[in-house]
């Protein structure tokens, strides 16, 4: 049946509906009608093309899959059902139902469910930076206290700092830009760059803050580096919510001497134990001589994969930091001080368990070595006697020939002559390809930095050390989290405050923590149908999130959650209309 059939008669008019709107969707319902051959012959009901449209409107609508499309009809149903359940229980339907054609009359000025974009902006609240983090640290708390109610809430967690930054184009800049790169480009912007503090282990926001052109420098006091406030903010609350901070985690941008001896001295969390203080875990930051570091570690057969190296750690004058390292560091000529912390090295991806992986890496490397060095003698020695037969055939002095780009010579003074020459090439070639096997070998390799305890001696328990460096991957959840934050809940924003900016970012975070805490429960009861005293977390090592979605599909996801928040925000809003709740 085509889906004209079920269009009126014709030559009635469609009330109702603006005549272009409608011809859209009606060619959306057509299209969708129409099978081949290739096809399945289904027999569908005439209205399910129309049905299909509307479902197919939703999902594009939403810029999702079919299932968000459905989520969104689904949400419209339940309105209205919750509509004609609020008429239906009323004493007098009559006047309930003209009550509700009269609340919904779009000449209504006073709509029960909307008001003006104006008025929206005027509801959102000029919070301070620290009022704002203050909402998000106190969520964190009441759904870390829901969790715990079910088992979910891990004794230790993982924090990741890390930053995410967003352009901003203004015709008079307020002077709070800083230049960032946005979403990998190349390209540097004037805009806003936001360190935020996450929860890994229950993917979770704990706030974010402004970082300006002069956040380095901080307050003109003797005060702690703002990366260390923010870190002590974040284990502050933690604690509230009753875990531990087991671990910190940020890219190689916080590879700073003051973060380290900030974690050696306690600093990061004062109200943990000595035993208990958190390790800091970060990628080592090479300067320009990466590649020779890097490659003499790999060739070095007395090098073990754990090393005590230094840091040197700038902290301001007269501060707390600045007396504890002045206690129990050495002060170098330019006035730092040398901060020791473990290094770790790692093969592949460095998650997996397989400790022989830097060990093949590094025989290799070794075998790589030995060909670079015998290709360089052999060379050498080529071109000797290539310099020293040119001078003996020629009576001048001779030189190497030449390996660049330039045309190669034509003519020799007699068969050795040509034979050495080109076998200078040879083995220059050789040689180039010795080296080459070098670059994928140093890529194999990385580094990571683990935060000391004073006088410990990480060689002593390297085992310790190298399962703290692979848990380094779980930094990765907070990427994902800046990606689920701002492709599904933020919404597009202009100005050029940072605190409204920042207000746009707390509100994601807000969403975003909710959705992960009906993702948790979702996924953990489906869990414990097969194991009931399923655990979201790894019991012998408790900072260490499961990946449960892995194992278990069909948790809500992203969308599906708004809608669902959207949906029951509407369903309030008219029950209070009627039933005057």
């Amino acid at each position: 049946m085509e889906a004209s059939d079920f269009l009126p008669p014709a030559g009635e008019p469609y009330l109702g509906f603006p005549s272009g709107n409608f011809k859209a969707f009606e060619q959306i319902a057509q299209l969708l009608s129409k099978h081949t051959r290739r096809q399945a012959a289904v027999d569908h009901a005439p209205e399910t093309a129309w049905k299909g449209a509307l479902v197919l409107l939703g999902s594009i609508l939403l810029n999702s899959g079919i299932d968000g499309g459905w989520e969104l009809v689904a949400a419209v149903e339940a309105i209205i059902s919750a509509i004609l359940e609020d008429i239906t229980a009323a004493p007098d339907r009559e006047e309930a139902l003209a009550q509700a054609r009269g609340e919904f009359d779009p000449q209504n000025r006073e709509t029960p469910l909307k008001v003006h974009r104006t008025t929206v902006e005027d509801l959102l609240p000029a919070l301070t930076e620290a009022e704002l983090n203050g909402v998000v640290e106190d969520q964190y708390v009441e759904e870390m206290t829901i969790r715990d109610a079910s088992g979910a809430k891990s004794p230790k967690v993982t924090v990741v700092i890390d930053a995410t930054a967003e352009s901003v184009v203004a015709e008079h800049p307020n002077g709070t830009f800083t230049a960032v790169k946005v979403g990998g480009k190349a390209k540097w912007e004037d805009g806003f760059q936001y360190p935020c503090l996450y929860d890994v282990t229950h993917q979770m926001f704990l706030g974010a803050y402004h970082r300006g052109k002069n956040a380095a420098s901080g307050s003109a006091g003797p005060a702690l580096p703002p990366d260390v406030q923010a870190l002590q903010g974040a284990s502050a609350t933690v604690a509230r919510a009753g875990s531990k901070v087991a671990l910190f985690e940020a890219d190689r941008g916080y590879f700073k001497g003051d973060l380290f001896a900030a974690a050696t001295f306690g600093f990061l969390s004062p109200e943990a134990s000595p035993s208990e203080q958190p390790r800091l875990v970060v990628p080592k930051k090479f300067g320009p001589d990466k590649a020779k570091v890097t490659w003499e570690y790999l060739t070095c057969s007395d090098q073990p994969a754990v090393f005590v190296d230094h840091i040197k750690a700038f902290p301001r004058a007269n501060s707390p930091l600045w007396e504890a390292c002045g206690a129990s560091f050495e002060r170098t000529k330019d006035g730092g001080y040398e901060v020791p912390y473990a290094c770790v090295a790692l093969a592949g991806d460095g998650c997996q368990e397989n400790d022989s992986a830097l060990a093949e890496v590094r025989a290799e490397a070794r075998v790589v070595q030995e060909g670079i060095e015998k290709s360089e003698q052999d060379l050498q020695a080529v071109e000797t006697e290539y310099v020293a037969h040119r001078k003996q055939a020629t009576g001048k002095e001779g030189h190497k020939p030449g390996y660049g780009r330039g045309a190669r010579r034509k003519k020799f003074d007699d068969p050795e002559d040509e034979r050495l020459y080109h076998e200078c090439f040879r083995r220059r070639e050789e040689q180039k390809k010795w080296t080459g096997k070098k670059i994928p070998l140093m890529l194999a390799v990385f580094f990571i930095a683990v935060s000391l305890r004073p006088g410990e001696d990480p060689t002593g328990h390297a085992n310790m050390f190298v399962r703290l460096a692979r848990d380094y991957c779980q930094r990765w959840g907070i990427e994902n989290g800046f990606r689920d934050l701002k492709h599904a809940f933020l919404r597009k924003i202009r100005g050029a405050q940072p605190t409204r900016r920042l207000l746009n970012l707390v509100l994601g975070m807000l969403l975003y923590n909710r959705w992960h805490g009906e993702r948790c429960r979702e996924l953990l009861a489906a869990c414990r149908e097969v194991a009931w005293n399923k655990k979201p977390y790894d019991s012998r090592r408790p900072w260490n999130r499961r990946k449960l979605e892995q194992k278990i599909g069909g948790a809500v996801s992203a969308r599906s959650f708004l809608i669902r928040v959207w949906a029951s925000g509407i369903k309030f809003l008219i029950q209070k209309r009627f039933k005057g709740i």
